[in-house]
């Protein structure tokens, strides 16, 4: 082959082949040196992410460090008993609030789950771990409070208010939980002293609206003007028998003379505010007034001078009783005393003339 060929072609077949080897040789020298390269440039991304890495512990370690210092700066400036709890390593951390609270000194028995759960009140204890426990196993909650009672070193139970975050990793797990328990025995006592005082004052306030509403008396309340505060249910039937749908309300802020004759009602006016000047109460008094109609009633009526807790003449209270049918049948009886009486002396007169 290379004997039929002239010297051209001969020179343009070998340029060829030097051609073809060179190619061959870029290639492989190519593919060698992008061989290098890759492995230059894994060593530097796996050097890289080591670096990163470091630089991301260190960044977290530091600001483990500053949080575990603001936490600790924390639990020196308030008086609750702050406390750390780090899953991973079972451990607790407590603040001095934990001893000036609570009486105990902090050691590792006493900074334990369970010596924790040793003092909680036994009725509270199942309750507070329901709460916890549910709060931790759902990854949509980031916090739980609770109230419950708890044995301090002196043997005595303190009402507490616990407050917690909970910290999760990125699967949601709790990995730490940050709380605080405030001492709140004193707001707990006021709060049983308030309940107490409610229901003391629901059966005071019972006690008067029985008497207020079932009393066939007058019973009222009137400011320093006269003007009614409170008045009894017969008030209403008394004052406003001609409206069948009044209320009391309907009396509320008004007075005498609203409804009394003017002469009545001035007189009643001035008995008021001569008490409330003398503090000088009018007892079981007569008083005449003139019904609607026209009629007149008879009744025995009560003053009293309203003082207030400072000693202050606030208005006056009172109560007046019809005695209208009695006294006609005082009259009735006084009338048939001395008729009898005219009798018995007609017959003794008689008597004695028929002796002599």
């Amino acid at each position: 082959y290379f004997k039929n060929l002239n010297p051209y072609e001969l020179e343009r077949f070998i340029l060829h082949i030097l051609l073809a080897g060179l190619v061959f040789f870029i290639c492989g020298l190519w593919s060698y040196l992008l061989k290098k390269y890759s492995e230059i440039q894994i060593v530097q991304t796996k050097k890289m992410e080591t670096l990163q890495m470091e630089a991301l512990l260190a960044v977290k370690e530091q600001a483990a460090i500053e949080s575990n210092t603001r936490f600790s700066y924390a639990a020196q400036a308030t008086s609750d008993a702050i406390w750390d709890r780090n899953y991973s390593e079972n451990e607790v951390f407590w603040g001095d609030g934990y001893h000036t609270l609570f009486g105990y000194d902090i050691t590792p028995e006493t900074s334990s789950v369970s010596f924790w759960a040793s003092k909680v009140h036994p009725e509270d204890l199942s309750g507070v771990n329901r709460i916890t426990i549910e709060a931790k196993e759902n990854p949509s909650v980031n916090s739980w409070t609770c109230e419950y009672r708890f044995l301090k070193a002196n043997d005595e139970y303190a009402y507490v208010k616990e407050k917690a975050i909970i910290l999760r990793n990125e699967n949601g797990i709790p990995c730490r939980t940050i709380g605080a328990l405030q001492d709140i025995s004193e707001t707990k006592l006021n709060e049983f002293l308030l309940k107490d005082l409610n229901e003391s004052l629901e059966k005071e306030k019972y006690y008067l609206d029985s008497l207020m509403d079932n009393m066939p008396d007058a019973i009222y309340f009137k400011d320093k003007e006269s003007k009614f505060l409170r008045v009894s249910k017969y008030m209403v039937s008394k004052h406003m028998a001609h409206n069948p749908d009044a209320s009391i309300n309907d009396l509320i802020g008004k007075s005498d003379f609203d409804f009394k004759d003017k002469q009545h009602a001035m007189e009643a006016y001035q008995d008021e505010q001569e008490i409330q000047k003398t503090k000088t109460p009018k007892i079981d008094y007569i008083e005449k007034e003139t019904k609607e109609d026209g009629s007149e009633r008879l009744v025995a009526s009560t003053k009293l001078p309203l003082i207030n807790p400072h000693g202050e003449v606030v208005g006056t209270f009172g109560m007046s009783r019809d005695i209208t049918k009695l006294k006609k049948l005082e009259k009735e009886q006084h009338e048939a005393q001395l008729d009898k009486a005219v009798a018995q002396g007609k017959f003794e007169i008689a008597s004695g003339v028929m002796h002599d």
